[in-house]
């Protein structure tokens, strides 16, 4: 490694923790199109927290020595955050909500989707449509060119969701990776959000001496450790649930589907469980992974449509988040949290668009659904769960 490069390094620990005598880790953090991907549930090791985590890291794809990564420091060092959350989400036009939010001609009703229409939200990618990959390949050339960070949720896992409502995926573990892989290409040293695989946590209650539990657990290591190995500027979290899940199984659930290898892990994707209440779960559950011999992890919340904790169901769906008409929008993507170990606040489920077929007539899982758009919205502003944003001027 050259001494400039060193020195500099050095510099940077010295003015911003006082690192003499500590190790620096390597500071790489490894992670729909997207209005197709039924959305219904719908990094490497942890960064220190210091200025040096917050270093943004570029290095050659098949990079197999530390002499291949560059460093360079960040516009501004952000509170030990990953690089990522240094700059603005970026905001994804190609959405059901926007494109109803642009159609609309009922000032009302435009309104209303467009406070879901005009917020940062993950594109969801399952690697099964024909476009898949140029969509992806378009997301990251325009959030580049942006210099935002774009949110995306990988959700194509062989047998998603179980088989429930946003049943999928691919159809053999070959081609699962494959597609990892060429997403790992897509992405290479540009920064990226990547919450990974919701539901695929509960192995489908499947014993973990189950050949499908034993496959599962492979693949989601593979999508850590690719990540991890190839795409230093990327944060991944991996679904771990929520609220409803004691600490002891999450954990092993965790760790069997290679958190090891991530930032952390995200909670409540698609569910209504508040944020206090996710939070508190969350900071235990960091304790709880440390105690297990896994320090420094971080984690996120999804709070797209829990600006009320857990309400009453409105249809005799098995799960109360189905498509729930007493739902609101909650805080809006920011990485202004409260949680010590929090990373950021995202809207990971696409608002508005239908968890399944929760009810009779119901649109099936992933399309969108006008009028639990225009509730989601209507109940937030007047909760005052998100502050209204105008409509420009020609919208």
């Amino acid at each position: 490694m050259n001494k400039t490069l060193v020195c500099c390094m050095v510099a940077l620990c010295f003015a911003a923790s006082g690192c003499k005598n500590k190790k620096a880790a390597t500071p790489s953090a490894p992670a729909s199109a997207a209005a197709s991907v039924p959305a219904s549930k719908p990094d490497s090791p942890p960064q220190p927290a210091s200025a040096l985590s917050a270093l943004r890291v570029e290095m050659k794809p098949d990079a197999k020595s530390r002499s291949d990564f560059r460093l360079s420091a960040p516009h501004s060092l952000f509170k030990g955050k990953p690089h990522a959350y240094s700059k603005a989400f970026y905001l994804w036009t190609e959405s059901n909500a926007y494109n109803a939010a642009k159609k609309e001609t009922d000032s009302k009703l435009k309104k209303l989707y467009y406070q879901i229409a005009a917020t940062p939200t993950a594109v969801w990618f399952d690697g099964t449509g024909r476009y898949e990959d140029s969509t992806l390949s378009r997301l990251m050339s325009r959030a580049n060119a942006a210099g935002k960070t774009p949110i995306i949720t990988v959700y194509g896992i062989p047998n998603r969701d179980c088989g429930s409502y946003s049943a999928g995926g691919h159809k053999t573990a070959e081609s699962y990776k494959n597609w990892i892989d060429r997403m790992s290409r897509t992405i290479g040293n540009s920064d990226a959000v990547i919450i990974v695989e919701p539901d695929a946590h509960n192995f489908c209650r499947w014993k973990n001496t189950d050949e499908r539990y034993i496959r599962r657990s492979k693949l989601l290591h593979y999508v850590g450790q690719t990540f991890a190995r190839k795409n230093p500027n990327a944060v991944l979290y991996l679904h771990i649930g929520g609220t409803e899940f004691k600490q002891e199984e999450a954990a092993k659930a965790a760790i069997d589907g290679g958190i090891k290898y991530m930032r952390g892990f995200i909670v409540n994707v698609s569910d209504h469980r508040g944020t206090p209440r996710a939070e508190r779960w969350s900071e235990e559950f960091v304790r709880t992974l440390a105690a297990k011999g896994l320090p420094g992890k971080f984690y996120a919340i999804d709070t797209s449509r829990n600006g009320v904790d857990s309400p009453k169901q409105t249809n005799r769906a098995y799960y109360y988040s189905c498509n729930n008409f007493n739902a609101a929008l909650g805080t809006r993507s920011t990485v202004k949290t409260t949680g010590e170990h929090a990373d950021a606040y995202l809207w990971v489920k696409n608002a508005g668009q239908s968890d399944g077929e929760c009810a009779h007539g119901d649109p099936s899982a992933g399309k969108w659904f006008p009028a639990v758009a225009q509730s989601l919205a209507k109940r937030a502003l007047e909760l005052g769960t998100v502050k209204e944003l105008a409509v420009p001027a020609g919208f």
